[in-house]
């Protein structure tokens, strides 16, 4: 049967699919609405399944915080142009709030339904790559930084929030953790195992360039303490000291001596579309 415009277009509006595959399904559906629906999302879930082995390295990373909850999430699409695009944005904070409304740790039906609905409206692999649920310790302060849509993070501190000082110590950390990328708060936080093998590394490599073993292993702590300005948050130099002589301990610990008052870093998280 012949369908008119305005049916074919409310289909479009409702699930996304483009303007002749709804014209051909409620043609083929006499113009029932709902057969159509359900035919676009099999038809669109099959093509999900097709889509899901195309790269996927684009994408958007998402920050909310609800007084001490939050969630920070990063959900990829093919394009910079999908990315862009604020119906796709719009799509990523609906998923948010879904995970978020549920305490999900992991995929289920819902999340997974959402994503192949979004594969057949933007018609590009979509991949719900990662998620953090993040629950704020009583006394503690959240910090958030958002770079574009690709580079998110969220960091919680023991500090005191009515000092104003401190909560701008914070803001500073978080842009550290976005600008420098550490993997860990401090060298403490380091697997053991991993620590030692690196050691037995750099002590080998520099026996092997005819060092004596003990200069070796004396040698050997100056490479860890390299390695762990990169990987250790407080052992970073900071990054608004311009001498570059500071670490983020330093300037933690100069904070907590001038007041007396307590200033740690309990956790962060950071992810980054590259």
């Amino acid at each position: 049967m012949a369908v008119n415009m305005a049916l074919v277009k409310e289909l479009k509006e409702k699930t996304g699919a483009g303007l002749m595959d709804c014209k051909k399904v409620l043609e083929e559906t006499n113009g029932d609405m709902e057969k159509a629906i359900k035919i676009l999302k099999e038809r669109g879930f099959e093509a999900a399944e097709k889509k899901a082995t195309r790269e996927a390295k684009e994408g958007v990373v998402f920050v909310d915080v609800k007084e001490d909850k939050g969630i920070i999430i990063e959900v990829n699409c093919e394009t910079d142009f999908v990315a862009k695009n604020e119906e796709f944005k719009s799509f990523v904070r609906n998923l948010a709030n879904l995970i978020f409304s549920k305490n999900l740790g992991s995929s289920n039906d819902e999340v997974e339904t959402l994503r192949k609905e979004a594969v057949m409206k933007f018609g590009e692999n979509i991949v719900v790559k990662r998620w953090e649920i993040f629950s704020l310790t009583k006394g503690n302060a959240f910090d958030t930084y958002l770079h574009g849509e690709k580079l998110g993070v969220v960091v919680e501190g023991y500090i005191d929030k009515s000092d104003k000082e401190a909560v701008s110590l914070l803001h500073d950390v978080t842009l550290q953790v976005a600008a420098m990328a550490p993997q860990v708060i401090s060298s403490d936080d380091l697997d053991k195992n991993f620590v030692e093998e690196k050691k037995k590394e750099y002590i080998q490599e520099l026996i092997s360039l005819g060092k004596p073993e003990n200069i070796a292993e004396k040698a050997a702590i100056g490479k860890l303490n390299k390695l762990f300005s990169e990987l250790c948050l407080y052992d970073q130099p900071f990054i608004k000291d311009e001498k570059g002589e500071k670490k983020v301990k330093d300037i933690i610990d100069e904070y907590k001596k001038k007041t007396g008052k307590n200033f740690e870093i309990v956790k962060f998280y950071r992810f980054h579309i590259e």
